[in-house]
């Protein structure tokens, strides 16, 4: 448990690529959409920000 949370705060801090990445499902997002599509764009915004940081060297 101890490395996870490592790794958490090891990611903290989004780097620009990780913005970048999660800017491009935010902008997507419209008013009318339902509370469970935010839920979505939540999850699809962290998973693209994630992949970006992966993608990183």
């Amino acid at each position: 448990m101890r490395d996870v949370r490592a790794v958490f705060h090891a990611i903290q801090e989004p780097t620009d690529a990780m913005a970048l990445a999660g800017a491009e499902v935010i902008r997507n997002v419209g008013t009318a959409e339902l509370a469970s599509g935010h839920k979505g764009d939540a999850a699809s915004t962290w998973r693209f920000m994630i992949a970006a940081a992966m993608d990183e060297r």
